[in-house]
């Protein structure tokens, strides 16, 4: 492809998320499979550009600024001219050859465009807003200070780059040291985690689920921040758990390892679709102690049966998903006030129901992918306040690498080199009495 026609599948591609809720992942993936003739060097740049754009959208709409060409302006072919210009280095002579209008280049610059690629090189020396240098919405100011303060820039610099690939060592397959060795004799990249025991960092962008080690089930894709999450519900073997909002299951499948396949795991998700997505990675995984449910999302259908069941209940709950900003760029452009507050409503309602299927004695985990403090910290806040019977349990306690004294893990990509997330442990008090309630065997199918 011409580097005018890989300008142009760009737009093409920014449009189609601008009228989808697609992760874009997912929606490029797809965009790829069915151009088969876009080679490997034009899906590098176009998806390139694209998450660069999608990263630095702010910077570029105010470096766009006022401009207007009309009412046949096209705001998503702005936004790649700006991107070439700004983030490409592109020169007036690199867009008149790309810009042509021939074939499936583009059509050539009009002069209002050509005054603006001016514009852009005089403005992007000029002073930017803070949501414009760290590339967020305007709106989400205020609860990023918060929690970052004067850490902001280099925080939000940290969120705009592109994120590691981690694997995590199913140990009931193999150990970290043979998995290591295996990805080095297929030719990686690779090295320990620095923070999950089972934890291994690749350092280069093979596919690695065509590999031996993946097909076999010995290496799962889950960031470290994931890993410690799951790490910190401490589950041991034998115990009765609850994964309440399993997604596809990546935790299910860790807390399964870390029982050695002894005991039950019970996870539960509002949607059918993720939980069909989980029940192959079982069986490549070869764990044996999962039950995948579906759940209504007020709990009603199975949250009666299970009162004081579990010895841990992990709530991975729906959120922002600000943490993970590295790896899905368009979520932040997507998120709105009432989103988020919608969020927050639904967190505070998933964990008091959630309260009363933990045993005395065991613990809720609480985690979200999320950086703000409305969703982490302030939600365990207003939780303990309504809850007498649980208290706060220091990650610090459980984990050795968290800072002394911690009462919460709080990762971020600048200060951790993980996704954004948010755990708190919390202890039930034993002093209720229970009844004891026998666990249904697991079934796969359901």
């Amino acid at each position: 492809m011409t580097p005018g026609a890989r300008a142009d599948m760009s737009m093409d591609i920014l449009r189609a998320l601008d009228v989808s809720q697609r992760p874009a992942d997912r929606l490029i993936d797809q965009w790829f499979r069915d151009r088969r003739f876009a080679g490997s060097g034009d899906r590098r740049f176009i998806s390139g550009l694209v998450y660069q754009i999608l990263r630095r959208r702010s910077e570029l709409i105010w470096l766009i600024g006022d401009y207007d060409a009309g009412e046949e302006v096209d705001g998503m072919r702005m936004q790649v001219v700006a991107a070439l210009s700004h983030l490409e280095g592109w020169t007036a002579e690199d867009f008149d050859k790309a810009f042509s209008g021939a074939g499936h280049n583009p059509s050539a610059l009009n002069e209002d465009e050509k005054l603006l690629l001016k514009k852009i090189s005089i403005r992007r020396n000029q002073k930017m807003p803070l949501p414009v240098q760290g590339n967020f919405p305007d709106w989400m100011e205020p609860h990023l200070v918060r929690r970052f303060e004067d850490d902001l820039m280099d925080q939000m610099s940290a969120m705009n780059e592109r994120a590691a690939v981690d694997l995590r060592v199913n140990t009931l397959k193999t150990n970290r040291d043979d998995a290591l060795a295996a990805l080095a004799e297929a030719g990686f990249d690779a090295e320990p985690g620095t923070k999950s025991l089972q934890g291994i960092r690749l350092n280069d962008r093979k596919r690695i689920t065509g590999t031996a080690l993946y097909i076999d089930g010995g290496v799962e894709i889950q960031d470290e921040a994931a890993q410690l999450c799951a790490a910190l519900v401490d589950a041991q073997p034998g115990q009765t758990v609850l994964d309440a909002c399993t997604g596809a299951g990546g935790k299910a499948l860790a807390l399964a390892a870390a029982m050695n396949n002894k005991g039950h795991i019970e996870a539960w998700d509002v949607d059918d679709r993720r939980l069909e997505r989980l029940l192959p990675r079982l069986d490549r995984a070869g764990i044996k102690i999962v039950s995948a449910r579906k759940v209504r999302a007020d709990g009603s259908d199975l949250y009666p049966d299970y009162q004081g069941a579990f010895d841990r209940v992990l709530i991975d709950a729906p959120c922002s998903g600000t943490g993970t900003w590295r790896r899905n760029p368009e979520t932040k452009w997507r998120l709105t006030a009432e989103t988020l507050q919608h969020n927050v409503d639904r967190q505070a309602k998933i964990m008091k129901r959630a309260a009363d299927l933990v045993k005395p004695g065991g613990r809720l985990i609480y985690a979200t992918c999320s950086v703000l403090d409305c969703e982490g910290a302030d939600q365990i806040h207003a939780f303990l306040s309504l809850q007498p019977d649980f208290s706060v349990l220091p990650v610090s306690e459980i984990w050795s690498g968290a800072d002394a004294g911690s009462d919460f893990l709080k990762l971020s990509p600048h200060s951790n080199g993980t996704d954004g997330f948010f755990v708190a442990v919390l202890a039930r008090s034993d002093q209720e009495p229970h009844e004891e309630h026998e666990m249904p065997p697991p079934d796969q199918d359901e």
